[in-house]
Order: C-alpha cells, then structure tokens, then sequence
C-alpha cells in the first residue's frame, strides 16, 4: 500500500526491482482483455497531480474491467487505445 519510492527507501531493494515484481503480480491478479466480447466501453478523466494534468481510464460496460489508461485527455491522446483495439478486435 507504499508508493514504490518509500517501499525502496524502507527496505533498500531498487526501486526498478520493486516495480518489476509489482508488475508481475498484477498480471497474475488482473485478467487479460477478452477483446472479442467487448460490446459496449465507458471513458472517464481524471486529474493527476493536484489538477495540472489529466489521465483517461477506459472499461468494459459490462464487467468493469479497466481495459486502458492513458495520459493525457483529447483525441490525440487516446488514439492508441482505439489502434489497439482495431488489432484485437
């Protein structure tokens, strides 16, 4: 529940080793995007860094599965998402 700068000053691991065993974990956690049952996405932004920027989330309808975050809040931004989607839909 530490951000991964603390937890690397605590227990003097690096911080990059920390973040890798994160990420390892959330693949175990989270499942992967069953991209071919997509019917229906929701989109929302929300504030990072007490309003300055700004940072897009996209899920399924359905389950409430967070399929894609990214920085940033115009149609630019979010390209990747839909070029992403049109390869595996």
């Amino acid at each position: 529940l530490l951000p991964i700068k603390q937890l690397s000053q605590i227990t003097g691991v690096h911080w990059h080793t920390i973040k890798e065993i994160d990420k390892r974990r959330l693949r175990q956690v989270v499942p992967p995007v069953k991209w071919g049952e997509l019917k229906q996405l929701v989109m929302d932004e929300f504030a990072i860094f007490k309003g300055h920027r700004y940072a897009t989330v996209i899920a399924d309808a359905k389950t409430h599965q967070v399929i894609w975050v990214g920085l940033g809040r115009s149609r630019k931004d979010i390209r990747p998402f839909f070029k992403q989607l049109g390869e595996n839909g």
